[in-house]
């Protein structure tokens, strides 16, 4: 009987805890799921909390952000910098990102980088304010930074958001200081007149991939330098200043017979560059396996002409 007691009460209690979850709201859930979190040792898991850390191994989710940026919404709000990545182009080969959280932190880096900075930020009479975290680190950061990053280290920084651009890709963007950061995947329409590095073209933002190796320039000219990738050197042990065939790339722009392409890097490095020729089809998902072959064939073709 004591046993059957003991049973009985078991039931009860779990099933009270059960039933108190139900009336739980869902802002109280969602603590009593972040508690439970970080009893394991882990943080956050809402990916748009800086201490997003859903599993213990997770390091590179400061930069996981899904686009949901409306480029019809006029406002400069906290759901407007939360919704996407702010990126920076300070080089040819590298993007850098700049995230904005719930809880009022923003952190700076890149995907090698990592968090290069980070601070707090508000929002004030349709302006943005970053405050970096630690001051004491600002003399640091600067030796640090490459150049076209180096403003970044100061102690209060102000912006706005602008709803035109005149970069050749990004539609909006958000301007820090008098630098420009751009909301990822918010693109210029295709068919719109752009202007890339003083070159008059066309916008085109679609996935390609290439049917024939093509040399790769940094303008639209056969005089201009070639600009060397290093995307196939871990693979196949080559940096050729080429494009090969079976790459995929974004085709951004098109001026004539020249078109200005994308392509990234397997460290995260961004190439931008110029091909000649029409030497590319639109990109399908379901011969991916096939272009990599045609990929490992030409860089075996390449290195044994050599």
């Amino acid at each position: 009987m004591k046993k059957f007691l003991s049973i009985l009460l078991s039931v009860l209690v779990i099933t009270s805890f059960v039933f108190a979850d139900e009336k739980l709201s869902d802002q109280e859930l969602q603590k009593l799921e972040e508690s439970q979190i970080a009893e394991k040792g882990y943080q956050s898991v809402d990916k748009l909390k800086s201490t997003y850390k859903e599993k213990s191994w997770d390091g590179y989710s400061w930069r996981m952000r899904e686009n949901t940026y409306d480029i019809n919404d006029k406002k400069l709000s906290k759901e407007k910098l939360l919704s996407t990545k702010w990126i920076i182009p300070v080089q040819k080969a590298w993007d850098f990102y700049l995230l904005f959280y719930k809880d009022d932190v923003f952190k700076f880096g890149g995907r090698s980088a990592g968090v290069l900075i980070n601070g707090r930020y508000e929002i004030k009479n349709d302006r943005i304010i970053l405050y970096l975290e630690n001051s004491e680190k600002i003399n640091q950061l600067k030796d640090i930074l490459i150049e076209d990053l180096k403003w970044l280290a100061s102690d209060k920084l102000t912006g706005t958001l602008n709803y035109s651009s005149d970069h050749f890709r990004y539609a909006n963007e958000l301007v820090i200081n008098q630098h420009k950061f751009y909301p990822d995947g918010v693109y210029k329409k295709a068919g719109e007149r752009i202007s890339i590095d003083g070159t008059q073209a066309i916008s085109d933002n679609k996935i390609i991939v290439l049917t024939k190796t093509a040399d790769f320039y940094e303008k639209p000219t056969r005089d201009s330098k070639k600009v060397k990738n290093y995307m196939y050197d871990e693979g196949y042990g080559i940096s050729p200043e080429a494009v090969l065939s079976g790459t995929a790339a974004y085709l951004l722009g098109s001026s004539g017979v020249w078109h200005y392409i994308l392509f990234n890097g397997n460290e995260g490095e961004s190439y931008y560059g110029w091909i000649f020729g029409n030497n590319f089809e639109d990109y399908n998902t379901e011969k991916s396996s096939y272009y990599r072959e045609v990929i490992k064939n030409e860089a075996i073709r390449i290195k044994e002409k050599r």
